[in-house]
């Protein structure tokens, strides 16, 4: 194609008017653009520390929900050492699970932390400072109970000190989820009657661990305990433990209780946590 063909083709253009100036101001939504941009931002930031608070809340600060009933296999929370107290015992129960408090110095007072599964406790009392956000109130005079779920709640209870009640809140304050299998120092065969509860020692402590079969108890003991009128207690068969079943009264010790005794086998080293079972039956 020539350039007069070019010319050709391009005359209509040069009669036509040029369009008017344009209303749109670049400037403008570049400002409008980052103004959007920055508010967005700040939208997600806040999104972001919503979700990392709600998290927060779930792992640490919030029991897991509860049906009616615990499985006495699994310590459903934690306490830490607070208020001039640290964790003892730790027992499981379908109603309700306690860790038992002692003195981090001496020997003067105690405390209990009880978590009671939905519908087992209802509190009445004065209304006390809430507990992570939750309902609280005092049900003695160094009482404290907190509202952990819908119609679930825990209570703290401080003995021997004029200022249980801001240990109380102390140790409220060391609560916190950590579902974890209940370890024992032994094993035996699976008995015919339901098992109800587990008492351990807290934490990494050793010492006497129970199995308890409501009203009957079968508990490992690393020194030889007292002895009762209706419990017998015998060596365990490698001749380096103890081993006491309690049938609650004296008449309901029979050969099949007292036999429960003979049945139980230590773990390979029931000196060291680690070395304990989940899964106890054999």
């Amino acid at each position: 194609m020539s350039m007069d063909d070019d010319r050709e083709l391009l005359a209509p253009l040069r009669d036509l008017e040029p369009p008017g100036a344009s209303t749109v101001s670049v400037a403008q939504a570049i400002r409008d653009g980052r103004r959007r941009k920055a508010a967005f931002a700040a939208a997600a930031a806040v999104m972001v520390a919503l979700v990392a608070v709600g998290l927060g809340l779930s792992q640490r600060q919030q029991l897991p929900t509860a049906a009616g009933r615990f499985d006495v296999a699994t310590e459903v929370f934690t306490v830490g050492t607070a208020g001039g107290f640290t964790p003892s015992t730790f027992e499981t129960g379908t109603d309700r699970q306690i860790a038992t408090l002692v003195p981090e110095k001496g020997t003067t007072g105690g405390a209990t932390v009880t978590v009671y599964a939905a519908g087992r406790f209802t509190p009445s009392g004065d209304q006390a400072p809430d507990v992570y956000g939750h309902r609280a109130r005092w049900v003695g005079d160094y009482s404290l109970a907190f509202e952990w779920g819908p119609d679930a709640w825990a209570t703290i209870t401080v003995s021997g000190y004029s200022d249980g009640r801001a240990r109380a809140q102390h140790i409220a304050d060391s609560v916190a989820t950590d579902t974890v299998p209940v370890k024992l120092p032994f094993t035996l065969p699976k008995p015919s009657w339901p098992l109800t509860g587990v008492r351990v020692p807290a934490g990494d402590r050793v010492g006497d661990a129970t199995m308890i079969f409501g009203a009957i108890s079968v508990t490992f003991s690393t020194t030889e305990p007292s002895h009762g009128d209706h419990s017998v207690t015998v060596r365990d068969q490698t001749g380096r433990y103890w081993v006491t079943v309690d049938a609650g009264t004296a008449d309901a010790l029979t050969p099949t209780v007292t036999h429960l005794a003979d049945t139980v086998l230590p773990v390979a080293d029931p000196g060291h946590r680690s070395g304990w079972t989940i899964l106890p039956w054999r």
